[in-house]
C-alpha cells in the first residue's frame, strides 16, 4: 500500500511541476485583428472600409437617416383619423434643440467619425498601400466623414469638429477636445437651434450666410458660452432671434451684416461679458436695440453702422465699461442708459448721428 501512496505522491508532484512550468502566458494573440498587428496589409485596410460601409448601412444609421430626413421633409402630417396621438411627432415638427435632441450621442455619428479618423491616419502613415489604393480609401473616408458632419449640422446647427484620432494618439482629454480652434470661411446655414454654438476655445468666422430655420426660432444665431469668437464677415439674418449672444465669452466683431429682420427681445447683438465692435452693419427692424449691453458687460465700439426704430444702443446699469470712439447711429437716441451713466466714456467728436437721432437718453426704471 505504501508503494502505491509513494507512486501517487510522485505523480502529483510531477503533474504540479508540469503545470507550473507550462504556465507561460506571454504569447502573441492568435487573432490577427488586434490593435498591435492590424493595418499590416492591403487586405486589412480594405476589410476596415468594408466594415465601415456595412455599419453605415446598418439599421441604426438608417433609423437616424429616416428620423432626421423623411420625418422632417414636410410630407408627414400631425393629424390622425381618430384624433389619437401620433408617433414621432417631435421630428415631424422639426423640434430639434438642446432639450429635444431626438438622438442620444448625436445619433452615434461620432462613433463612425472616430473610426474614419483612424482610417485616414493609418492611410497617411503606412507603406503597405499603393498610391492608387490609398487615394481610393481616403476618398471614401473623407466622403463618409463629410456626410456625417453634414447630417449633424443640418440637425443641430453646430457640432464639435473632430478630425484627429485623439484616442489612439493618446491625446484624449475631454476638457481639451471641446476647447479647440475652429475657422469657418463660408457656410450657408439655417438652424432651429444655434447656427454657431461656441462652448469654449476660439472660433473665427470669415463669412457665410446664417439664418433661423423659421420665424418661430428664438435661439441666437451665434452663441458664445465662454469662447473667444472673431466675427469678420458674413450675413446673420434674424427672425425672432438674437444675431449674436455673448454670455461669458470674448467676442470681437469687425465685419458682417446683422439683423435685417425682426430681432430678439433685447437686441440684435447682446453682450453680457467682453465685446469689441470695430465694424459691421447692425439693423433692428423693431423696437429692440441694435446693441444691448447688459449687466457686467465691457463693450468697446470703434466702428460700425447701427440702426434701430427705437433707441440704438441700450446700456443697462451694472455695466463694467462702455467705451465709444466711433460708429454711425440712427434711431430715436444713439445711447439709452438705465439709471446712470457710470463707467462710460463716449467721444462725441468721433461718432456720427444720422437724421434726428438724439445723442443720449436716460431711463429711471421703477
Amino acid at each position: 500500500m505504501n508503494k502505491y501512496i509513494k507512486t501517487l505522491a510522485i505523480g502529483l508532484m510531477t503533474g504540479a511541476s508540469m503545470l507550473t512550468t507550462s504556465c507561460n502566458l506571454d504569447y502573441k494573440p492568435i487573432d490577427n485583428f488586434s490593435a498591435n498587428n492590424f493595418w499590416g496589409s492591403q487586405t486589412e485596410f480594405e476589410g476596415f472600409i468594408t466594415a465601415i460601409s456595412n455599419h453605415f448601412r446598418s439599421a441604426g444609421a438608417s433609423n437616424v437617416l429616416f428620423n432626421a430626413g423623411e420625418l422632417r421633409s414636410g410630407v408627414f402630417e400631425m393629424a390622425t383619423i381618430d384624433g389619437s396621438g401620433i408617433i414621432n411627432s417631435e421630428p415631424i415638427q422639426n423640434l430639434y434643440d438642446a432639450d429635444h435632441p431626438q438622438f442620444s450621442t448625436f445619433g452615434g455619428y461620432y462613433g463612425f467619425i472616430a473610426n474614419i479618423n483612424e482610417l485616414i491616419y493609418r492611410c497617411n502613415n503606412t507603406n503597405v498601400l499603393s498610391d492608387k489604393v490609398k487615394n481610393g480609401l481616403l476618398g471614401m473616408a473623407y466622403g463618409y466623414r463629410a456626410f456625417y458632419y453634414f447630417q449633424m449640422y443640418r440637425m443641430y446647427g453646430g457640432v464639435v469638429l473632430r478630425i484627429e484620432p485623439d484616442v489612439i494618439l493618446g491625446n484624449y482629454e475631454a476638457t481639451l477636445l471641446y476647447k479647440g480652434t475652429m475657422v469657418i470661411n463660408k457656410v450657408t446655414a439655417r438652424a432651429n437651434y444655434n447656427c454657431i454654438y461656441a462652448e469654449g476655445g476660439t472660433v473665427t468666422v470669415n463669412g457665410g450666410n446664417y439664418k433661423a430655420a423659421n420665424s418661430k426660432t428664438t435661439y441666437p444665431l451665434v452663441y458664445s458660452k465662454k469662447a473667444t469668437v472673431y466675427l469678420k464677415g458674413g450675413s446673420y439674418t434674424t427672425t425672432q432671434a438674437i444675431a449674436v449672444y455673448n454670455e461669458k465669452g470674448k467676442v470681437t466683431i469687425s465685419g458682417g451684416n446683422y439683423g435685417k429682420g425682426n430681432s430678439g427681445f433685447k437686441g440684435v447683438i447682446v453682450n453680457f461679458n467682453s465685446m469689441t465692435i470695430k465694424g459691421g452693419t447692425f439693423t433692428s427692424d423693431n423696437y429692440a436695440a441694435a446693441l444691448f449691453c447688459g449687466e457686467n458687460s465691457s463693450t468697446v465700439i470703434s466702428g460700425g453702422k447701427f440702426t434701430a426704430k427705437g433707441d440704438v444702443v441700450d446700456i443697462y446699469s451694472g455695466r463694467k465699461k462702455l467705451l465709444v470712439n466711433g460708429g454711425t447711429y440712427q434711431g430715436i437716441a444713439a445711447f439709452s442708459f438705465v439709471w446712470n451713466e457710470n463707467n462710460t466714456k463716449i467721444d462725441k467728436s468721433k461718432i456720427k448721428l444720422v437724421g434726428s437721432t438724439r445723442y443720449k437718453i436716460t431711463y429711471y426704471v421703477g
